[in-house]
C-alpha cells in the first residue's frame, strides 16, 4: 500500500503528541461516534480539529480525513464539515486531534 497524505498526517499528529486513536462505536458519512469519550470533554472541544479514519477493513472511508465542525460530549459524537465517501461504522478506527495544529497548516 502506498504512503498517503493521510498516513503522513497520522504520523505528524502522533509525533506532535496530538492524535488520540479510538475505535468507533457508530457513525455516518458526517459523524464518528466513540461512546467511551462521553463525559471526558466539553461540547465543541474538538471543533476545528481533525478527524482521520485510520482503519475501516480496507474499505472507504479508510484513509480519509476531514475538519471537525462540532463535538457533542453527551454522545461522544464528532461531526465533520464535509462528508466522507462512506459511513464510519462501528469497529472502524479513527483518530482525532485538536485545532492546535490546524489541518490546513500541516497539509
Amino acid at each position: 500500500m502506498a504512503y498517503t497524505l493521510s498516513n503522513l498526517l497520522q504520523d505528524l499528529y502522533t509525533e506532535l503528541g496530538q492524535l488520540t486513536v479510538t475505535p468507533a462505536t457508530g457513525g455516518s458519512a458526517t459523524t464518528a461516534v466513540d461512546s467511551k469519550q462521553t463525559g471526558l470533554h466539553s461540547d465543541d472541544d474538538w471543533k476545528n480539529g481533525v478527524l482521520l479514519v485510520i482503519a475501516a477493513d480496507d474499505a472507504a472511508p479508510e484513509g480519509e480525513f476531514q475538519r471537525i465542525s462540532a463535538y457533542t460530549d453527551s454522545s461522544g459524537t464528532f461531526t465533520v464539515d464535509t462528508a466522507f465517501s462512506a459511513a464510519v461504522a462501528s469497529g472502524d478506527t479513527f483518530g482525532f486531534a485538536s485545532e492546535y495544529y490546524p489541518l490546513r497548516t500541516l497539509i
